[in-house]
């Protein structure tokens, strides 16, 4: 019986038809996690230059209306949101987008906007990365 399993596997290794089929496998689950690793990459990209996007959009318009000074701080930083929320509604749907935090600074004539965005990984979660975070910052020097 022993010598019959020694045959067998001996004739399994050296037999060479359907090594292509197991290397295409192989291959082909290795591909398909690259290509989804991409689309993973590529969300949290657009996620990114939305967020900039939306941040640079309402620090401008904050700084414009500062620099025109008929504005109080509260009106600014309504506007400020507003252009924000105007920014990123499309990147709603990439992820899940934090409110921003608005900081006005008269005396350095300047207004921040901070925000962070949190976008769920899709293949990554193979690995273990569920999610990832997008911090963006914009600045925006009025005087």
């Amino acid at each position: 019986m022993f010598q019959r399993w020694t045959t067998a596997l001996s004739r399994f290794a050296g037999n060479k038809r359907g090594s292509v089929a197991v290397i295409f496998g192989g291959m082909s689950v290795a591909f398909l996690l690259a290509g989804g690793l991409a689309v993973d990459y590529a969300r949290i990209v657009d996620m990114r230059e939305r967020l900039t996007t939306a941040a640079d959009s309402a620090s401008q318009a904050a700084g414009r209306a500062m620099r025109e000074g008929r504005l109080t701080d509260i009106e600014v930083l309504r506007l400020a949101e507003a252009s924000f929320e105007d920014s990123v509604a499309r990147a709603r749907n990439v992820g899940t987008i934090e409110a921003p935090s608005i900081i006005i600074n008269r005396a350095a004539g300047s207004v921040s906007v901070d925000v962070t965005a949190v976008v769920a990984m899709t293949v990554s979660r193979i690995g273990g990365v569920t999610e990832m975070t997008v911090p963006v910052t914009s600045t925006a020097v009025y005087r």
